[in-house]
């Protein structure tokens, strides 16, 4: 989910504005990407995954999950990099 104090709801009216850009920034993942806990269970946000898919930045950084510090993935062209709770230097 989006946090433990903004409902997927929530967060769908604040990403509803955001427009053209070259990164987006979003402390939660986007839904299925970079997203999983150590069990498995997939807790990213619908609403960072749809907002990313209709804006299309060239990158897309993300945290919250420690499990999946450094993973990445792609929404159509937009690059998606969870940079997890420490320093993680990537190639652009």
């Amino acid at each position: 989910a989006w946090s433990w104090d903004l409902s997927e709801v929530d967060a769908e009216e604040l990403l509803a504005g955001a427009a053209g850009a070259d990164v987006m920034i979003s402390h939660s993942p986007p839904k299925g990407i970079a997203d999983r806990t150590a069990t498995g269970l997939s807790v990213g946000s619908t609403a960072v995954r749809d907002a990313a898919a209709r804006v299309q930045p060239k990158l897309l950084l993300c945290g919250h999950i420690h499990d999946c510090w450094g993973e990445e993935g792609m929404i159509g062209e937009t690059r998606v990099k969870n940079l997890g709770p420490t320093v993680n230097w990537f190639e652009i």
